[in-house]
């Protein structure tokens, strides 16, 4: 309701009889620069949020403004203190009102508009009131709590509630003996008014001797003072911090300002991975109940860990000074997330010796990440220091495994020559330079705009060459880097196949394919260790999964096909990773099938386990119904029937052939990322590796054959697949050209795009095998039955997705051109590529090798 404006017979009447006056003012009386508590911080986030409510126009401003005046205060007195007057009420509406005038100066309004904002100012009402100094601080505390139920963002929080009643407990003090918490928490209640609200703590003894606490051990601190109030500016009321409790056991855990700090970072770092509050509650911090050791005291050990292996690195002769440095600088959360993070480039990495990187994975799993929790959890009940925690298991065997790969790397009498030995590497860094850039200007061949004018034929058929095998796997083919949560993954699959069934056939089903032996690389001996089973990650990629096509069970078309690395004592493990998000278990069925392999095979790959040679595997599927959707009659590529458990016998295709990819050791790195290398504890099999004289190691140590995929398509009678363990693209290319839709969740980015460059360099192989589904690809037509084979240059193409084609007519490429072609193009990029049976996808899209066109399928 509008106020008369201020009248001073009036006021002086007013205040003499009620001691309180209430007209039409300037909010500018008051000395807007005095908080009603300087000592509690005021959230910019609030601020705005209370902009945008009520000053979205020149209105009026929205609450009356309470000034403390004197008790033989007069009219006079107001009018004489103008500017400076002692304001009651909340600070931060005033703090709304100058800065959307201030928003709406820069924004260039005109003058008819600053004028209603200022006659806003003008005429808000105020209240002055005669009030004892004594009675001003509560005054002041109940006025801003009148509003707890008309906006929730003046509310304070914990945090600044903790302040508050210090505050009050100093302020209470100069006049009162110390008080005890309970005196405190009994003073505060009897000043309170009664308000029904559930957006305040309730002020207890136990609430005060809390605060307390928690500003001795941390909010002295500056640098934790300014990182709390920005996690709560940040996340508001759902802030892990806004809980009493919470900030209570960090404040115990703590032994210092040093150990505060670190374990409130540690638990942003989460965070910011995306974990979410709820899972750091009470028991999970503090681990009462649980019969283990809590998180805040795991944490703390993480620290005293990381000094322990800082100067355990720099007594050891054998590891690289330059390692030590690299590994040393990363300290801090935030420089781990910078230089490791998932958005993080890590290619500097690749400068590491293979210690370093063993020395950086070790701060990566042990000290910032969380994949031996777990384990680190058990040793705490029997160790009590990071000394003796690193005295014996499997702390120890990581630690010994890092000086053993560093004396085996760099013998201790080569230490002294690697700085003589770095200006001969410098100048094959230049050479190497030089090689990229002829590289690129032979990339621009393919990555030309359709309407660039070609010098000539020859470069027109290979653009239009390499275009065919682009839309072929563009049409089929998506490939997607992996979430941290199962939140995240459905967001990533929403634009995939994998949203719905639509374009699934009658009688074909949805395959979720996990390869739990390429699901990453184990940290040591990865050609006859498999990763360690991570049921979180497979979870994950159901939840994911399920999530995105809103599905609480498994669709009756759906199965899940999950190979178990030669465990079998895995099945209790993928049986219980079938839950949502919520906790509800999913109902399924279980069908063991077995992958059996040739053991000659096996063996040229050096897969051998002590001695063993390990050629059953278990294929376990689960699908909705008691009996899995097989296909009916033969397997069409191995013996048995589509209904016999059995799969096999597999012979793997050797690492020197094509269909096993080798990319350069830094782009594996790259490809498998912070992520990609498993952890594994224990000692492993004392079994020799293969050796490559290029150095490119196998990107996946457990290629299977694209044979056996073929068969998988057939016998399960795939019409779509989402593969969450994708490493060598060879299941996505038989998925290509069967025409069955496939998504891709690869590792990381990297992995993603380059899988797609690969694709389309193994699809314009296969372009050029007559006996090839794809060979004679082309200006579309009509499709092929699907797998069928082409017959000679005659042969029908199968390009049977439908989309438009470019502008102007493309040319037929048959058998003598493709040739021609892969010669060309050999011929131009004058080079072969670093590994035997494998492109250089990280440089150049469409590389192909002309060495390979005459090999054929089985």
């Amino acid at each position: 309701m509008a106020q008369a404006a201020f009248d001073l017979p009036t006021c002086d009447d007013a205040l003499a009889s009620r001691g309180l006056y209430k007209a039409a003012g300037n909010i500018f009386w008051m000395n807007v620069r005095r908080m009603s508590n300087a000592s509690v911080p005021v959230y910019k986030s609030n601020i705005t949020k209370l902009m945008t409510a009520f000053f979205s126009t020149p209105d009026c401003f929205p609450y009356d403004v309470h000034v403390a005046l004197d008790l033989k205060a007069k009219g006079d007195d107001i009018l004489r203190n103008r500017g400076s007057l002692h304001r009651l009420s909340c600070e931060e509406v005033e703090m709304a009102y100058v800065m959307k005038v201030a928003e709406r100066i820069r924004a260039g309004a005109e003058n008819a508009e600053l004028r209603l904002w200022r006659r806003v100012a003008l005429t808000a009402t105020m209240v002055f009131r005669r009030v004892p100094a004594a009675s001003r601080y509560m005054l002041s505390v109940n006025l801003r709590r009148l509003f707890f139920v008309g906006y929730e963002a003046l509310t304070r929080s914990t945090l600044a509630q903790m302040l508050q009643i210090l505050d009050f407990k100093i302020e209470r003090e100069k006049s009162h003996p110390t008080q005890s918490c309970v005196e405190v928490a009994q003073s505060w209640n009897s000043h309170l008014r009664d308000i029904d609200s559930n957006v305040e703590e309730t002020v207890s003894p136990n609430f005060v001797a809390a605060a307390i606490r928690v500003f001795n051990k941390m909010l002295r601190s500056p640098r934790l003072m300014e990182l709390l109030v920005a996690e709560e500016n940040e996340r508001g009321k759902a802030s892990l911090f806004n809980n009493s409790s919470t900030l209570d056991a960090f404040a115990k855990a703590a032994k210092d300002e040093e150990s505060s700090y670190w374990l409130v970072k540690t638990v942003l770092y989460r965070l910011a991975l995306g974990d979410s509050p709820k899972d750091y509650g009470l028991k999970n911090l503090t681990g009462k109940g649980t019969g283990a050791k809590g998180d805040l005291q795991l944490w703390l050990m993480k620290l005293d860990l990381q000094r322990y292996f800082e100067k355990w690195m720099s007594s050891e002769p054998s590891l690289r000074k330059e390692d030590i440095k690299a590994v040393t600088d990363i300290d801090t959360h935030d420089k781990f997330m910078l230089r490791c993070g998932p958005e993080a480039n890590i290619s500097w990495q690749g400068t590491l010796s293979k210690a370093g990187r063993l020395l950086l994975q070790f701060k990566d799993h042990v000290i910032f990440g969380s994949r031996v929790d777990g384990t680190l959890k058990q040793l705490l009940k029997a160790h009590s220091d990071a000394a003796s925690l690193c005295s014996s298991g499997v702390l120890k065997e990581l630690l010994d495994e890092i000086i053993s790969v560093a004396k085996s790397e760099v013998p201790e009498h080569q230490v002294r020559a690697e700085r003589a030995q770095m200006e001969a590497m410098a100048e094959k860094d230049a050479e190497q330079q030089q090689l990229e850039s002829s590289v690129k200007e032979f990339a621009t061949i393919f990555n030309v705009d359709s309407t660039v004018k070609f010098a000539d034929d020859e470069s027109r058929d290979l653009y239009d060459y390499k275009k065919l095998a682009e839309k072929k796997v563009d049409q089929f083919f998506k490939a997607i880097p992996e979430q941290a949560n199962a939140k995240d993954l459905q967001k990533a699959l929403e634009g995939t196949v994998a949203r719905d069934s639509d374009g699934v056939g009658a009688g074909s089903t949805i395959c979720l394919w996990y390869d739990s032996k390429c699901a990453g690389e184990a940290s040591s001996q990865p050609h006859c260790r498999v990763p360690k089973f991570r049921q979180s990650h497979f979870r994950t990629f159901l939840q994911g999964c399920l999530g995105v096509r809103k599905l609480t069970n498994l669709d009756p078309r759906m199965i899940v096909c999950l190979s178990d690395g030669f465990r079998p004592g895995l099945e209790n493990s993928a049986t219980t990773a079938f839950v949502l998000e919520d906790g509800t278990s999913v109902s399924k069925h279980r069908t063991l099938f077995h992958n059996i392999y040739d053991a000659a095979s096996l063996s040229a790959r050096k897969t051998v386990v002590r001695g063993v040679i390990q050629n059953v595997e278990g294929l376990h599927v689960f699908s909705d119904a008691p009996t899995p959707p097989v296909g009916e009659g033969s397997r069409a590529h191995y013996t048995g029937d589509c209904s016999s458990s059995g799969i096999g016998p597999i012979k793997v295709p050797g690492y020197d052939t094509e269909e096993c990819w080798r990319p350069d050791p830094k782009l594996k790195a790259k490809f498998l990322g912070s992520g990609g290398k498993v952890l594994v504890s224990g000692p492993g099999p004392a079994e020799p590796g293969p050796a490559f004289a290029d150095k490119c190691m196998p990107l996946n140590f457990y290629t299977m054959p694209r044979l056996y995929y073929r068969e998988i398509l057939h016998s399960f009678r795939v019409g779509r697949v989402i593969c969450g363990t994708e490493l060598d693209g060879n299941f996505p290319l038989e998925c290509i050209l069967h025409q069955v839709p496939v998504v891709a969740v690869c590792l990381t980015t990297d992995l993603a795009v380059d899988l797609r460059s690969h694709l389309i360099n193994m699809i314009m192989k296969e372009m050029a095998k007559p006996k090839s589904s794809a060979y004679q690809s082309g200006r579309g037509g009509k499709g092929g039955r699907r797998g069928g084979r082409g017959k000679g240059s005659e042969a029908e193409p199968v390009d049977g997705a439908t989309g438009s084609e470019e502008k102007g007519s493309r040319k037929r490429l048959r058998g003598a051109q493709n040739l021609d072609i892969l010669k060309k193009i050999k011929l131009l990029q004058g080079r072969k590529g670093k590994g035997k049976g494998q492109e250089e996808t990280g440089n150049v899209d469409g590389q192909v090798d002309a060495e390979s066109i005459d090999s054929q399928d089985d």
